[in-house]
C-alpha cells in the first residue's frame, strides 16, 4: 500500500490528485530499481527527528494569531490539522526539536547476505 510510504497525497485523502500522485512518482522514480540479481550495494535515505512529547492541555497559536488548545497525549504527535494541502500551517503540539538527515550506502555480501554500513553521509 503507497498510502503508508507517501501519506495523505496517495492514500486517496485531501489533495489526492493525479497531478499530485504524480508529482510524488516522479520524485521518487529514479531512487527505486529492479534486478533480477539482489544488489551488492544499497543506497538508504534516513531522516530522523527528535520530538518534545507533551501531554495534557496545552495551547498554541496559530498561522492567524488564533489561540488552538488541545488536550495532549504521551506516545503521539498531536497536531490540528487545518483541512489544506499546506501542512505547514497546521498547528503542532508537539515540538520537533532537531532533524538530521542522511545518505547512507552499505554493502551486501552474496555469500552471507551480511550487511555493512560502508559510509554515512550527512545532508543539509
Amino acid at each position: 500500500d503507497l498510502s503508508n510510504a507517501f501519506g495523505k497525497a496517495f492514500s486517496g485523502g485531501d489533495g489526492a490528485t493525479d497531478a499530485a500522485q504524480e508529482e510524488i512518482v516522479g520524485k521518487t522514480i529514479n531512487l527505486l530499481c529492479a534486478e533480477n540479481v539482489a544488489p551488492t550495494q544499497i543506497y538508504v535515505v534516513i531522516v530522523a527527528q527528535s520530538i518534545r512529547d507533551v501531554g495534557g492541555f496545552q495551547s498554541r497559536q496559530d498561522i492567524n494569531g488564533d489561540t488552538k488548545t488541545k488536550d495532549c497525549d504521551f506516545g503521539q504527535f498531536d497536531f490540528d490539522d487545518l483541512g489544506n494541502n499546506d501542512h505547514k500551517d497546521d498547528v503542532y503540539f508537539d515540538e520537533i526539536t532537531g532533524e538530521v538527515k542522511m545518505f547512507v550506502t552499505i554493502d551486501r555480501d552474496i555469500n552471507t547476505g551480511r550487511m555493512t554500513v560502508r559510509r554515512i553521509d550527512y545532508l543539509e
